[in-house]
């Protein structure tokens, strides 16, 4: 039998899902002015703990300067299709606000959505599905980038050792970066070490 204090909490991270990436024109003004120098990462809705994971690889792994305003009402529901457009001109209109605000090039919009924990066959943990929903949006408000990340909480009697979330996190979203050429495109330009 397992004692209590061995039972860990961990984060399963999926496979990114649903990627889409604006196609950026090729003008020499129009490239100057899309690449991204700097970004505000909004609270995430459903997951505050993720907000600050992202706002860290964003600043431990590329060269955007990271803003991350304490509170801001999204109203953003991502899930239910019915409300695309509704999402689509709240988004816009969030991010020229928060760019103008902060002096930011983007705005990183996000929230999380899933199905709550459940208790598994064996009793001693829970496990969550769960998606991170992502939206980057420039300043004139157009969508630059839009990804779900699938993840697995696997709940035990202690939390997850943060500092293994944290990197394994900064794995995924940085491979994923290069499988999308973010960096290439000037959305997230990857810090060289």
């Amino acid at each position: 039998m397992v004692a209590d204090t061995m039972k860990s909490s961990h984060i399963i991270f999926w496979p990114f899902e649903q990627s889409w990436v604006a196609p950026r024109d090729q003008s020499s003004d129009a490239m100057r002015n899309s690449k991204v120098t700097s970004v505000a990462v909004l609270p995430v809705e459903g997951d505050p703990e993720m907000g600050a994971r992202l706002a860290t690889v964003l600043q431990q792994e590329t060269t955007v300067r990271v803003e991350s305003p304490a509170t801001v009402e999204t109203g953003i529901n991502e899930t239910d299709p019915r409300s695309a457009q509704a999402d689509d001109a709240d988004r816009s209109a969030l991010a020229k606000e928060i760019t103008r605000d902060m002096g930011v090039d983007t705005v990183l919009v996000s929230h999380v959505a899933g199905s709550p924990a459940h208790p598994s066959d064996w009793g001693w943990k829970a496990e969550g599905s769960r998606r991170l929903y992502l939206c980057l949006v420039n300043h004139d408000g157009r969508l630059r980038w839009k990804d779900e990340l699938p993840f697995t909480l696997v709940k035990g009697g202690t939390l997850p050792l943060e500092a293994s979330v944290q990197v394994d996190l900064a794995h995924h979203v940085m491979e994923h970066d290069k499988e999308l050429r973010l960096d290439e495109l000037g959305y997230l330009p990857k810090r060289i070490s």
